[in-house]
């Protein structure tokens, strides 16, 4: 998830023609669904609490939330 929200934040800043507003739209919902599922789902809460993932998720939602700002 890290290289793919700094690939697309060099798109972004690059104001590449190749990253749309409509792509860039539904990766931001994509990421939403992403970060409701990773705080919701059963698996994903029991992947959260062990400690050998617990830091791999934190950096996942991290890295998405770069989408909003």
């Amino acid at each position: 998830m890290a290289k793919v929200t700094t690939g697309i934040l060099v798109l972004r800043k690059g104001k590449s023609t190749l990253w749309t507003t409509d792509l860039d739209n539904q990766m931001i919902a994509w990421t939403r669904e992403y970060i409701t599922w990773l705080e919701t789902a059963e698996i994903a809460i029991e992947e959260r609490d062990s400690t050998k993932y617990a830091l791999f998720l934190i950096i996942i939602s991290s890295c998405s939330v770069q989408f909003f700002f």
